[in-house]
């Protein structure tokens, strides 16, 4: 049963990353320029950020499944939005999409990973939040590729009608997954995170922040370095990309299978500390085949710590804290990537697209140091696997 609901996230998945991805393009035709595809990026998570404390509370004390059902449809409905004024396709239009699919996101990835847990127990939804990470994460690394493939082949319409039918197939596939519900107190539900000791869950946010820093400039930067420094056509900077979305699958994967070092909380930052290095690589290496070892690298160091982290946060949280800590998780993860893209857009502006791809991975590895040495509470948190 469970296999219904995880391709169901997929579909939902796979439909949101090829519309940001779509979006980064479309608003860097009309503005020829990364600042403002970096800034129409931002704003998607915009809603994202300023409702998390209203959404934690609200997934809480209503159906998930409900939830879910709802905001696919608005999402496929403002592809349909664009679909019909592409030809007329203005600023206004774009950014008015891009608000409100800002709202779905705002709900889609907490009520997943709340649902889970009101379905398959607490330790099992810890193994499952890994693979619905590795979804979404592979969805993003495979983005580029399936939306470069459809604009070499097709047209701008034919991904809007891919992202409709996607977000329509995510609700399908939610019709089958029959597993009850369980219901939850309307009283729990409006807590907001009390039991986790507070700077514990500000190590935690913190470290997850910076954890999906470069999945921001990776979308912003490398599609220009793929066009302006490494004169790669439409359908070859999918591909460029597309090794960093295996290596995503293959930590993910390797996530999974290892899920049993997920206590070993010091590993996270020395895997954080060799990506940002290993990032800071990719535009002074000497060759395109050595650059994309380093792009995949760079994903699979990202697939695991993605994996480990969601996986972890399931088994800190009791019951009642879900709700409200997976909303401000989720906060963390969509607005971060978005918000360090527009930083990173800006700084290319100034200092080139290469320069500024190494000054991100060196920054990922000076914060990891830091971190690794200030938050001592969490490196000795007792992780526990049972129950």
């Amino acid at each position: 049963m469970v296999i219904f609901f995880l391709i169901s996230a997929f579909f939902s998945y796979f439909a949101g990353n090829i519309f940001n991805y779509s979006i980064i393009l479309l608003s860097s035709n009309l503005s020829k320029g990364e600042v403002f595809s970096g800034l129409t990026y931002m704003i998607t998570y915009i809603p994202v950020f300023i409702l998390s404390n209203f959404v934690g509370k609200h997934i809480h004390i209503r159906s998930n499944r409900f939830l879910l059902f709802t905001f696919h449809f608005i999402f496929a409905l403002s592809g349909l939005l664009i679909l019909t004024f592409l030809s007329e396709l203005n600023f206004f239009l774009l950014i008015t999409s891009v608000i409100i699919n800002g709202l779905c996101f705002a709900y889609i990835i907490p009520c997943r990973f709340n649902y889970l847990n009101r379905t398959v127990g607490k330790k099992q939804a810890a193994k499952y939040s890994i693979i619905l990470n590795i979804l979404l994460i592979l969805t993003f690394g495979m983005s580029p590729k399936f939306t470069g493939w459809i604009l070499e082949n097709y047209s701008y319409n034919s991904i809007m009608i891919v992202i409709i039918s996607f977000f329509l197939l995510s609700n399908l596939f939610l019709l089958l997954f029959q597993i009850k519900e369980k219901n939850e107190m309307p009283e729990e539900g409006v807590q907001i995170v009390e039991n986790i000791n507070p700077e514990l869950k500000k190590q935690v946010l913190t470290f997850t922040a910076v954890s999906y820093f470069l999945l921001g400039p990776a979308m912003i930067l490398i599609p220009g370095f793929c066009n302006k420094i490494l004169k790669l056509s439409e359908y070859q900077r999918g591909d460029f990309l597309s090794f960093l979305g295996i290596g995503l699958l293959i930590g993910g994967i390797l996530a999974t299978l290892f899920f049993k070092f997920i206590k070993e909380i010091h590993i996270y930052f020395y895997m954080l500390m060799l990506m940002g290095l290993v990032f800071s690589l990719i535009p002074v290496a000497n060759s395109l085949l050595i650059m994309k070892i380093f792009l995949m690298l760079t994903g699979i160091l990202g697939g695991i710590l993605g994996g480990f982290i969601s996986g972890m946060i399931q088994l800190i949280l009791k019951s009642k804290e879900k709700g409200s800590f997976l909303a401000q998780y989720s906060r963390i993860i969509q607005v971060s990537p978005p918000f360090f893209g527009f930083l990173a857009g800006l700084v290319s502006s100034q200092i080139g697209i290469s320069m500024t791809m190494v000054l991100c991975g060196l920054v990922i590895f000076i914060l990891s140091v830091i971190m690794f040495f200030k938050f001592s509470i969490l490196i000795r948190y007792n992780l526990k696997l049972s129950g």
